[in-house]
């Protein structure tokens, strides 16, 4: 096996870890966990072979970060580090298994995040001189994830993680380092989850309700919109905020400035940013139809069945697959720098 597969291989065993813990593959049941897990890891192993033979993929390079500046005060920074968060990172595990309806891309941030700047590390700048600017960074996210040990809103010590990864950037790194790892260091602010009462976000819900009507109209159903409320034979429904595709909005952001990262040009990486509020609003029309005809046909209790948490999933990805044919194929196959 050469040193190039097993690369591939741990990335892919990553990725397939990722998805096996994500909603995206039903985290509450292990049977479909594993078999999601294993099935998303062989797919990553297949496209990143795939990239290899097309040339693509980072180079093989030495490590991210030189033996002899882990010195014993570094480890010990780390080691601070890790146990002042811990209660946020348990918090945030809580929030990305929570369900696909708020909060399902959480596990994939941290991952991006790691796999842009371990490009960057390598590519970009050597060895550089740590900053004194990390330490209020530090300091200031330090303090706020002590005020989160007492009020427990996770949303502080969340904020604080913000603060403190930039910080440390700069403590271990230095400012060129940092300046280089910018994006990915941007991506941070997708770690925060969406709280679980939302007001009407963005318009989505009316968006939705408007986009659904006509569908309905064209297949024959007969339903009364009253905002987004509809009136059917089978019942009354209604798209409600859980219901507006506003998870889905922000995975889809996320996503989208993932892919914009790789375009080529800006022109075509400021259309894929535009696009994901359309095309999540068109998704979600496509989803709420098809709810609401399944309800008509076999009554409200499907809805607590899996097929409506399996239609939030196949949102998600139509969405996904939707933003990713306004970017193009070569968008995708760069979204590694």
């Amino acid at each position: 096996m050469t040193a190039e597969t097993k690369i591939d291989l741990r990335w892919s065993v990553l990725w397939g870890v990722v998805i096996a813990l994500s909603p995206l593959s039903g985290s509450a049941r292990v049977g479909v966990s594993i078999v999601a897990g294993l099935g998303g890891g062989g797919v990553a192993f297949a496209l990143l072979r795939l990239r290899r033979r097309r040339g693509g993929g980072a180079p093989l390079a030495g490590p991210l970060i030189r033996a002899d500046t882990l010195t014993p005060a570094v480890w010990a920074l780390l080691a601070a580090s890790v146990a002042l968060f811990l209660p946020t990172f348990v918090w945030l595990f809580g929030q990305y298994t929570a369900g696909i309806w708020r909060n399902g891309h959480g596990f994939f941030v941290p991952v991006a995040m790691f796999w842009f700047a371990r490009s960057r590390l390598r590519e970009g700048p050597g060895a550089d001189e740590a900053s004194p600017w990390g330490i209020p960074l530090l300091l200031g996210g330090a303090t706020l994830a002590v005020l989160d040990a007492g009020i427990r809103s996770g949303y502080v010590g969340t904020l604080g993680l913000l603060l403190a990864l930039p910080g440390l950037s700069l403590t271990l790194l230095g400012a060129r380092r940092t300046r280089s790892l910018a994006f990915p260091l941007g991506l941070s602010l997708f770690l925060i989850p969406l709280p679980e009462h939302l007001p009407e976000p963005l318009g989505l819900p009316t968006a939705t309700a408007i986009a659904t009507a006509p569908i309905l109209d064209a297949l024959g159903y007969t339903a009364q919109r009253h905002l987004t409320v509809f009136v059917m034979e089978g019942g009354i429904f209604n798209i409600s905020t859980n219901c507006s595709g506003a998870a889905t909005l922000y995975a889809a952001f996320f996503f989208a400035l993932l892919l914009a990262r790789g375009s080529i040009g800006w022109g075509r990486g400021v259309v894929v940013l535009l696009a994901a509020w359309p095309i999540t609003v068109a998704i979600n029309a496509v989803r709420a139809v098809f709810l609401f005809g399944v309800v008509d046909r076999f009554g409200q209790g499907i809805l607590d069945t899996p097929v409506h948490g399996l239609s939030g999933i196949g949102t998600l990805l139509g969405v996904m697959l939707g933003l990713f044919l306004v970017a193009g194929r070569p968008a995708f196959w760069r979204t590694e720098p």
